[in-house]
């Protein structure tokens, strides 16, 4: 049994995380080596913009699997609590280490922008915007069903 100090997380919580949410882990880890990578040149290097819409795609979809494996995982309406936390406050602070890291500890090979930190935010934005009004109209799992169904019309158990 792991002894759990403060507000810190226990060992038997980090392990549940990363089983409730594997697909998502993966997404996280694959933004932060292409986030450090050395990129090749290519043809699309040319298309205006094409580097912001990579930022938004890559937030958006990572945001979106988060959504994906919590419905799948709990099969209830998500709180804006949690919405909050995990599908807009954290990836967009992630977004910004990882660009104060581009910017000072890369030596020149990667450059911070905050206009990518902007894109990273609206693609986060907008995936919790989709997965709210998504999940909004998924039906809701058993488990919620049975506790309305012990709720007396006052709303008392």
């Amino acid at each position: 049994m792991t002894k759990n100090k403060g507000n810190l997380p226990s060992k038997s919580n980090l392990i549940s995380l990363l089983k409730r949410y594997p697909l998502s882990w993966i997404c996280i880890a694959i933004i932060w080596y292409l986030s450090f990578f050395t990129p090749p040149q290519t043809q699309l290097d040319e298309v205006p913009f094409i580097d912001k819409w990579v930022h938004t795609v890559m937030y958006g979809g990572t945001c979106c699997m988060i959504w994906a494996e919590h419905w799948r995982h709990y099969r209830r309406s998500i709180s804006c609590k949690w919405l909050a936390l995990w599908c807009l406050l954290l990836p967009t602070l992630m977004s910004g280490i990882i660009e104060l890291l581009q910017a000072y500890c890369t030596e020149g090979r990667r450059s911070g922008d905050w206009a990518d930190f902007l894109a990273n935010a609206l693609g986060c934005a907008v995936a919790a915007l989709a997965g709210r009004l998504i999940t909004g109209h998924l039906p809701i799992g058993d488990r919620d069903k049975a506790a309305n169904d012990r709720c007396n019309s006052d709303g008392r158990q």
